[in-house]
């Protein structure tokens, strides 16, 4: 059975009267664990509570489903017990503890439920109450396995898993919890005693504080299946084991090995050659000494296969391999090697996808190859070198070859966008540069971005217009500009005059009553205006007819909107403490399905034409103590509105200071004509 959580408290204790139920899937549980009675329970074969972050533990009677299957507890980030008696449930087949981070330990006696086939997370113990490591050998698992917090093991301990004969085992995680230390010969021996069999498909080893690896891991055979290798967090060991031999490896994954130095240590000539053939993912992460691909002089390691290579904080790192399939490209480092060399490089006529996060300021672009890319997706967080207000020949030359870009993301960047013919979305963050218009001794670009559909513009502090934006979007989402004054720019505004109260007067007219001569607006195409903690706005002038989804939430100083909405679907606004009237400002709104207003407290009236809530879906309306009744056409669908929340309407809102008292039923709030 399926649940809604929305009235799960209610339905819980209605359905669980009934002694037949056989499945209970309530991913997200909202409520606490303790409502799900066991003792009705009996014949249930199948329950899911995965992704309920805030449960901390399971009611101890959970333990009585003795005909329980399968139990999903995956994504329970707040778990840390599971219940004591757990070895009772002796049908269980499915144990889903994945994503269970903050578990203790495993219940004791784990050995007594032979019928389990699957275990995806195992936090070994060492106390009378926990079950240890040795336990697994008395399980038949299979799939996942993720053994952590293995400093309470010992390598006896590990011995006796047998974790070679769980040959149904596809995915082995070995983790060491990182705040606590031992011994490097502990974690040697260890690890030396979990050898696992030879067609394991994925593995990762993580806080691994051993100088060197156990000696089965330097054979291949070990591994001819392995196509995920994973090493995180490995600062003693100096070399891994020969992963550039192994066939099958798809996906390689080195974070935190403080002493590597060379990804194939102790390779030969023919090794190199025939070196990582099937890898098709690599990210090096945090690796501060590693400064070579290979031992070999003169050898160029070759990625054949290789598509997609992420390297963060590698400062030794100068040069990429040799990867003529490349395709995705992610680059975070303080001075620019990898970066530049990419730049210039073969790379840029086979990427399709690029990421750099350069945080050298003074860094200079070296010349640039002007032969055309086939990126089109480029993030850059940084990498102000990509970006002068000179506009040089050399970064004039760069962006020509960027001629094929769709979807273009900066960040803490000086900010200069040149003309991107295919550009369709564009993300602009944290770049206080950005004033909207070209600055003094730069050239008018003229409309620099043709077919642009998606702008997003996020915590730009000094941008106070935007620039002139093209007929083609369908976006606009703007978050956290202070300084913004205007969003259809200046010439626009001006058209419509300069003194408030006449253009509200003059705009109320023209909504009423369009003529059939007015002027197609020039953002013809927009369907989506998100507005957010814009503190300079005062309002929006003509906004577009097309919308269909308007958002406007603390925007402190907007006093009117105006337009002829009538494709609107989705009206939200909240937070806007100077608005003071919607009616006959938007048209009837006749498409309107979802209408929230919230925390305005000067607004008095909304639209009342008489079309008007003629779809209207969800209704929620609430702190806007300004506003005395509700229009008489939205009064009229009250009753036929499943879901609204009406009883703080007019309500002062609490975080404004003293709450004013609250009507006991909408007779007092709506003033009936």
């Amino acid at each position: 059975m399926l649940v809604d959580t929305t009235s799960l408290d209610c339905f819980l204790q209605h359905i669980l009267k009934y002694n037949s139920l056989r499945a209970l899937d309530i991913p997200r549980f909202p409520l606490q664990p303790c409502l799900i009675r066991a003792k009705h329970l009996h014949h249930l074969r199948y329950l899911n509570l995965s992704g309920s972050w805030h449960i901390e533990r399971l009611p101890e009677e959970i333990s009585i489903l003795y005909n329980l299957q399968t139990l999903d507890l995956s994504g329970c980030c707040s778990l840390r017990c599971l219940p004591k008696n757990m070895k009772h449930m002796t049908s269980l087949r499915h144990l889903y503890t994945r994503g269970c981070r903050k578990l203790e330990c495993m219940p004791a006696g784990l050995r007594k439920l032979t019928a389990l086939q699957t275990l995806t997370y195992f936090a070994v113990g060492n106390g009378s109450d926990c079950s240890n490591i040795e336990e697994i050998q008395y399980l038949n698992l299979g799939g996942e396995l993720e053994l952590c917090k293995l400093e309470n093991g010992n390598e006896e301990q590990a011995t006796a898993a047998n974790i070679q004969k769980k040959v149904d085992l596809t995915h082995l995680s070995f983790k060491w919890s990182n705040d606590i230390k031992k011994e490097p010969e502990h974690y040697q021996n260890v690890l030396g005693a979990l050898r696992f069999h030879a067609k394991l498909q994925l593995l990762k080893i993580q806080s691994y504080k051993g100088a060197n690896f156990p000696s089965w891991m330097t054979d291949v055979s070990t591994f001819m299946h392995l196509t995920e290798l994973h090493f995180v967090d490995c600062p003693l060991c100096m070399e891994i084991p020969g992963v550039w031999q192994l066939p099958a490896l798809q996906v390689l994954y080195l974070i935190g090995l403080d002493n590597l130095r060379c990804l194939c240590s102790g390779a030969s000539n023919m090794m190199v050659s025939s070196a990582f053939e099937n890898l098709k993912k690599l990210k090096l992460q945090d690796l501060k000494c590693l400064n070579r691909w290979s031992t070999m002089e003169g050898d160029e390691l070759t990625f054949p296969l290789l598509e997609d290579i992420h390297v963060k904080n590698c400062p030794m790192l100068t040069r990429l391999p040799n990867t003529p399939n490349l395709r995705i490209l992610k680059l975070k480092e303080n001075r620019p090697h990898l970066s530049q060399s990419v730049l210039v490089s073969r790379y840029m006529s086979s990427l399709s996808q690029i990421k750099l996060s350069i945080c050298d300021d003074e860094a200079m672009l070296l010349p640039v190859n002007e032969a055309e890319a086939s990126v089109t997706k480029l993030k850059l967080f940084g990498c102000n070198m990509l970006f002068t207000s000179s506009q040089s020949r050399t970064t004039l030359g760069l962006w020509q070859c960027f001629r094929n870009l769709k979807n273009l993301e900066i960040k803490s960047c000086a900010v200069l966008v040149f003309c991107l013919e295919l550009l369709k979305e564009l993300i602009v963050k944290s770049c206080n540069n950005l004033q909207g218009k070209p600055v003094d001794g730069e050239p008018a670009q003229g409309q620099p971005l043709p077919h642009l559909a998606l702008l997003e513009i996020e915590d730009c502090q000094d941008l106070k217009e935007l620039f002139n934006l093209p007929p083609s979007l369908k976006c606009i989402e703007i978050t956290e500009c202070p300084k913004l004054e205007s969003i259809w720019g200046e010439q626009e505004d001006t058209e419509l005059g300069s003194a408030h109260a006449d253009q509200l007067a003059t705009l109320r007219t023209n909504t009423q009553d369009p003529s059939p001569s007015a002027r197609e607006h020039r953002l013809s195409c927009l369907e989506c205006l998100g507005i957010c903690i814009c503190d300079n706005l005062s309002g929006f002038h003509d906004l577009p007819p097309s919308l269909q989804q308007l958002y406007l939430y603390s925007c402190p100083k907007v006093q009117f909107l105006s337009g002829k909405l009538d494709a609107l679907r989705t009206l939200s606004i909240e937070s806007c403490k100077s608005l003071r009237s919607l009616e006959s400002c938007l048209g009837d709104l006749p498409s309107l399905t979802t209408l929230r207003i919230e925390r305005c407290r000067s607004l008095t009236s909304l639209p009342d034409g008489p079309r008007a809530y003629s779809s209207l879906e969800s209704l929620r309306i609430s702190y806007c103590p300004a506003m005395k009744s509700l229009p008489g056409r939205l009064q009229q669908c009250l009753e036929s509105l499943e879901d609204q929340e009406l009883s703080l309407t007019r309500s002062s809102d609490p975080r404004e200071g003293a709450k004013l008292l609250e009507p006991k039923s909408w007779k007092y709030v709506i003033r009936r004509n």
